[in-house]
């Protein structure tokens, strides 16, 4: 960043977070409000420094794969103990509102541990 500064050429801090079919731009720095004609395509602006964008994309990416891994983690000691459709049954209950990929997840380890009893 400081040898682009030094060098007087505008630049942005750039992130993009989702799908291949839907991703979301995020800009950010002092050029970034430049790149406002590209709303239509999904950019998002954010009121914050070069590095702004990088940090939404850092704490993001931690969060949804820290929350998969500990899912994942609660959902195979449940299996390992025989609560796997008891856990399964109580997150569809009181947790309605929660992250379907929590179910889901729960749902696909269900799933292959049938299949797995099964051979």
């Amino acid at each position: 960043m400081r040898i682009v500064e030094a060098t007087g050429a505008p630049f942005v801090d750039r992130a993009i977070i989702g799908a291949p079919s839907s991703p979301k731009f995020y800009m950010s720095g002092a050029q970034a409000a430049q790149t406002d004609v590209l709303n239509r395509l999904g950019l998002v602006v954010l009121l914050g420094p070069v590095g702004a964008a990088s940090a939404l994309k850092m704490s993001y990416a931690g969060i949804t794969k820290g929350l998969t891994a500990l899912g994942s983690a609660m959902s195979l000691a449940a299996m390992r103990n025989g609560a796997d459709k008891a856990l399964y049954d109580e997150l569809a209950e009181s947790r309605r509102n929660s992250p379907r990929g929590c179910l889901a997840m729960c749902r696909a380890c269900r799933r292959r541990h049938i299949a797995g009893s099964r051979r």
